[in-house]
């Protein structure tokens, strides 16, 4: 939907409507979060800010992607395994959070790329905006890490890592980690309870 302007945002941004990053035909894992930043609407690339670095850290300690040693954002490999995207795909202006207008306006075009991707098995949505776009409510700290579903998918809920950013608190980040790290056990089905995974530290994670 290149030419939404349901909304308005289109007006207020750099890049209109960002597009998804990853391989829609292979992955088997869609991340949403809530919309883009700065750095996104700049670089015209999902989650590739600094709270975008945290949750592709977390998905090489997990073993779900290959490490590719990077200095700067605008080095940052495009990710392999997992399709990353918004519900809200243009910048609100200041980064303000998304109301839900903005959110439904987008909604048909994560409905289109979900349809678009065969290999589908997995949907998590980061924050509180993202999971109330799919199961219509908040309550992302009780649900973060945990196996639901949505429609005929599997959904996991996960803190925003904006969160550890704003918490600066170490065991914030390793329960961040702990919950990507389950991802694995949610595709093969063996997810037990009080599974929280393996994951291992990489540059500073």
């Amino acid at each position: 939907m290149p030419d939404c302007e349901k909304c308005g945002l289109d007006k207020t941004c750099l890049h209109p409507n960002l597009k998804p990053e990853g391989s829609i035909e292979t992955a088997e894992i869609l991340i949403c979060a809530e919309a883009p930043g700065q750095d996104e609407d700049m670089l015209q690339r999902p989650l590739i800010g600094e709270s975008g670095q945290i949750l592709r850290k977390a998905l090489v300690s997990a073993g779900i992607e290959a490490f590719v040693e990077y200095t700067n954002i605008i080095d940052t490999p495009i990710v392999k395994n997992v399709v990353l995207h918004n519900v809200c795909t243009c910048r609100p202006p200041y980064n303000a959070t998304p109301t839900s207008k903005q959110t439904n306006c987008c909604f048909d075009q994560v409905r289109d790329l979900i349809n678009r991707m065969p290999n589908l098995k997995l949907i998590i949505p980061t924050g509180n905006v993202a999971l109330r776009s799919f199961i219509g409510r908040q309550g992302i700290t009780s649900l973060s890490g945990q196996e639901l579903t949505w429609e005929k998918f599997k959904l996991m809920p996960l803190i925003h890592p904006s969160s550890i950013l704003y918490a600066k608190n170490r065991n914030k980040l390793d329960e961040f980690n702990a919950h990507v790290a389950r991802i694995p056990a949610i595709l093969n089905n063996s997810l037990m309870t009080n599974d929280f995974g393996k994951w291992y530290k990489i540059n500073n994670l």
